[in-house]
């Protein structure tokens, strides 16, 4: 067979070796994890497989886990040794919440103490929250489809307006309120007298609960973009939510007391209301 006056014209796999620029990109390869399943014959070749699988699958995994896990404790750590310094301002600004008419009282020599340090952990928390959130997405943003990496995004701009509209609704409207009805109900009878560390503890789980109640919207924005809630359904189904939403509310309020869970269950409404928006 004659040669041509120019291989370039000929497709590289028709071509002989000695006119393929790169010869070895042309050679058949095959993946060794194939057939490595039938070349297992005895108990040593398995287990010889199943640590070559762990080191070069698991392992790799679990190196960056720790990694990740090392950099978010050391910054949470430092995020709450970093709130001492405004941590008193705080626990005043929580006291300044209560009528004016209230005392704080200290019953135990640690109370103090253990009340500052329980706020140092809620804003250590709060403060690192963006790195947390970075280290996880980042951990696992290789195993995400096309679709949920998409919702990735708006995610977190609903979770962390959620969170915020929770603090400042509890801070401006919960707070106030609930503490002003509950203290001044009786303050004819007895002078109110608050220990601080259950005080402090009773406004923490406040927050902390109304920062979850606020991510509604984000659970329902990706139930909606997964095709797992429809805006009608919700529309259909208000009647049997409010109750449910009462019953909810009755089971995240820290006091158990009417007013805070009226409070509670108004702003589940809302943000039901919003949810449908969202979808």
């Amino acid at each position: 067979m004659p040669e041509p006056d120019s291989w370039d014209n000929i497709p590289p796999h028709l071509r002989p070796p000695e006119q393929v620029p790169d010869a070895e990109a042309l050679l058949p390869t095959t993946d060794p994890s194939l057939d490595a399943w039938e070349s297992v014959e005895s108990p040593q070749d398995l287990w010889r497989l199943l640590k070559r699988r762990w080191e070069s699958g698991v392992v790799p995994h679990l190196e960056e886990l720790r990694r990740r896990f090392m950099w978010s404790a050391l910054s949470w750590l430092f995020s709450v040794g970093a709130t001492y310094f405004f941590a008193k301002a705080s626990l005043k600004h929580l006291q300044d919440l209560a009528p004016p008419t209230t005392q704080f009282i200290q019953v135990a020599p640690t109370d103090a103490l253990m009340a500052i340090f329980q706020l140092m952990l809620l804003m250590g928390t709060l403060l690192s929250s963006p790195i947390l959130l970075w280290h996880g997405i980042r951990f696992l943003l290789p195993a995400l489809t096309k679709q949920e990496r998409a919702l990735l995004i708006p995610s977190l701009f609903l979770a962390l307006g959620g969170g915020l509209c929770g603090f400042a609704f509890a801070n401006f409207i919960v707070l106030p309120t609930s503490l002003t009805m509950l203290l001044q109900f009786a303050e004819d009878i007895a002078t109110p007298q608050m220990s601080l560390l259950p005080y402090v503890g009773f406004c923490s789980m406040m927050l902390g609960v109304m920062a979850l109640t606020f991510q509604v919207p984000l659970l329902a924005f990706v139930l909606g973009r997964l095709k797992l809630l429809k805006r009608s359904t919700l529309k259909h189904y208000w009647k049997e939510s409010l109750v449910c939403m009462v019953i909810v509310a009755a089971v995240l309020t820290p006091s158990q007391d009417p007013f805070t869970l009226i409070l509670v269950a108004m702003a589940l409404f809302a943000l039901y209301a919003v949810s449908i928006y969202v979808i």
